[in-house]
């Protein structure tokens, strides 16, 4: 599971945990550092400064895409190839700015634009569907 946390100095970040398939209340493993921190000024200052917090993941062509929003004022997508997240990378070893996620940005308007466009596109299919099964 991907979450987001906050530490003691307010600061929030991007973490993962893994529990048992057997039994959801038991962890396996967690992240001993974050996957997705605060880096860049877009993230640090905002309406709310020092947030970066997960929205969605998404696995295409052997790569991860993490949407995630930053100081409650921009959206970002953090990239990284597969392996980043698989379980055999769950170790001991500490994190290291050598697998860091690269983010890209875009101003929430145009993401909000993007995301009415989706749904409205998506309203139409839905109607059109449910208008062609109901002719059946």
């Amino acid at each position: 599971m991907i979450y987001n946390a906050a530490d003691e100095a307010g600061r929030y970040s991007v973490r993962w945990v893994l529990f048992s398939r057997d039994d959801p209340t038991k962890v396996i493993a967690r992240a001993e550092k974050p996957i997705l921190e605060l880096e860049y000024w877009w993230e640090k200052q905002g309406q709310v400064p020092n947030v970066v917090f997960a929205t969605a993941l998404v696995e295409v062509n052997e790569k991860w895409y993490l949407y995630y929003g930053a100081a409650d004022t921009r959206i970002g997508l953090a990239i990284a190839q597969k392996p980043l997240l698989r379980i055999e990378v769950v170790n001991t070893t500490p994190y290291t700015n050598t697998t860091t996620l690269t983010p890209v940005t875009m101003p929430i308007h145009i993401a909000m634009l993007i995301i009415v466009l989706a749904i409205a596109i998506l309203s139409i299919f839905l109607a059109i569907l449910v208008r062609s099964s109901s002719k059946a």
